[in-house]
């Protein structure tokens, strides 16, 4: 995806740091400069202000995530705001080279807002199949088209595209919007150790201050959750990139990679 915005002038802290419990990732505050910053805040408050629909909505925040109590929309290859930094090809192989692993070009990006006192989410990890039908782009990325395939289940709606199957290879969310936090408040991302843990106890907790990023690969002992916000939303970026599916097997075995639940795409 083309955009205005060279992560080599918005990037202010590349000092990140590399954490490896419960199990390896990656955290940074202060990521982009003051300016770049207050852009995606005031886009994503814009976003917030149309507001938010029971419905799935392609253009509004929606319940489009089920049995996840939060709502959501994602990014199509035609957004050209200033989010479309986190679609580039630079961020893409950011995210790859950091956990040096190789990745395709394909991009699933959206926001997330969780209304106070959101339901918390379940431990689990991210290593999923992904479905995408790719066109052509000059840096060779490819955003998720929900409108032509089903992302989770390679239904394809309206066309004789055959789908391509990947596999979840790279997560990150990138927290903004949000207000002071504190401990107790909750709305932070849970880790830990195995799926067995309590949502409520996780090992380690990345808490939502805004400008600030948490990426891990996709692993079968990557876990993680959302858990509940007390006190106030929690709003954030939510992106993944994607890698062969043969990648992806020889790496952690066939049966590990998750399949989504069953229901009509």
């Amino acid at each position: 995806m083309n955009t205005p915005y060279s992560l080599k002038h918005v990037l202010a802290n590349r000092a990140w740091d590399r954490r490896s419990y419960p199990f390896p990732h990656v955290v940074a505050q202060g990521v982009f400069t003051e300016d770049y910053f207050a852009t995606l805040s005031d886009a994503f408050n814009e976003i917030l202000r149309a507001g938010l629909r029971e419905q799935r909505h392609g253009g509004r925040l929606s319940r489009s995530m089920v049995g996840y109590d939060a709502f959501g929309m994602t990014f199509c290859p035609e957004y050209e705001g200033p989010f479309s930094l986190f679609m580039s090809r630079q961020l893409h192989d950011m995210m790859a080279g950091l956990f040096d692993v190789p990745c395709t070009g394909h991009i699933n990006c959206g926001i997330h807002h969780h209304a106070v006192e959101s339901a918390h989410g379940w431990v689990h990890n991210d290593l999923n199949h992904a479905y995408f039908v790719d066109y052509p782009s000059e840096d060779g990325v490819n955003v998720v088209r929900h409108r032509v395939c089903s992302y989770a289940y390679g239904k394809v709606f309206g066309s004789a595209v055959k789908p391509r199957q990947l596999v979840r290879s790279v997560a990150m969310l990138f927290y903004l919007c949000n207000p002071p936090w504190s401990p107790g408040n909750g709305g932070t991302t849970g880790l830990y150790l195995c799926k067995d843990e309590p949502v409520d106890k996780p090992s380690a907790v990345m808490p939502p201050i805004n400008n600030s990023i948490l990426l891990f690969q996709c692993t079968p002992y990557s876990f993680h959750s959302f858990v509940s916000n007390r006190n106030h939303p929690r709003n954030c970026v939510i992106m993944w990139v994607h890698c062969e599916k043969a990648e992806a097997v020889a790496r952690w075995g066939g049966e590990k990679i998750i399949e989504w639940p069953t229901r009509k795409p």
